[in-house]
């Protein structure tokens, strides 16, 4: 990203935009331009300030009541919630033991019969987030798209887990590393989505060699 002024790097984590900056200064990795964050729920620009997108927000929110939410909820035991600094307004975030497709029906059945509605994510089999209908990693990029007029198809994600599920499908080209949890595996008949045998960073670089944006030494 430093050699070349035609790209800009946005980051896309489950966890808050404090954590997120934290650790990308931990590894000295360049500001990003775009941050989505809290698994898709806030979206933030950098290009001199840091400055929270409010159009988003209000564009989540609709027919989202997440106290209703939180105390449905309470009626499904094996839902244990995460600590408070992991919950926020538009993100309501539970442990699960062996989460899985089940645990996604089982708890919107529980908020239908309530007459709510909200997107249900599980992340590496444990991580439950409960979100806004609206609210996504892939919708957040779409909107992004949108907002900035930039095309999906010279976009590239790259993703290892659950969360990441519906940012690698569309128009995006996806890098799924070698660590990745089984949710994505559903992903492997898609064509414009690489899997890397490389774990993490390495992953990612290997997945940009595939897609001819960086040489092999670079990747090595």
């Amino acid at each position: 990203i430093a050699s070349r002024d035609d790209m800009v790097l946005g980051i896309a984590p489950g966890r808050q935009l404090a954590d997120a900056m934290e650790t990308l200064k931990s590894w000295s990795v360049a500001a990003p331009q775009f941050l989505i964050t809290s698994v898709g729920t806030e979206i933030h620009y950098n290009f001199g300030q840091l400055r929270q997108d409010e159009r988003w927000t209000r564009h989540i929110q609709f027919r989202w009541y997440p106290e209703r939410v939180r105390d449905v909820l309470t009626a499904l035991t094996q839902l244990h919630p995460q600590e408070p600094e992991a919950q926020t307004v538009n993100k309501i975030s539970y442990y699960c033991e062996n989460a899985d497709q089940s645990t996604i029906t089982a708890i919107k059945s529980v908020l239908r019969k309530s007459l709510l509605q909200a997107r249900v994510v599980v992340s590496k089999n444990y991580c439950v987030d409960v979100l806004p209908m609206r609210a996504s990693k892939g919708h957040a990029l779409r909107f992004l798209a949108t907002q900035w007029k930039f095309d999906l198809g010279q976009v590239y994600v790259a993703g290892d887990s659950g969360n990441d599920l519906d940012m690698l499908r569309g128009m995006m080209k996806g890098i799924i590393v070698g660590n990745h949890s089984d949710e994505l595996e559903i992903l492997r008949e898609e064509p414009e989505t690489y899997f890397s045998v490389k774990p993490s960073a390495a992953g990612i670089l290997d997945g940009l060699r595939h897609y001819g944006l960086i040489s092999q030494e670079n990747a090595a």
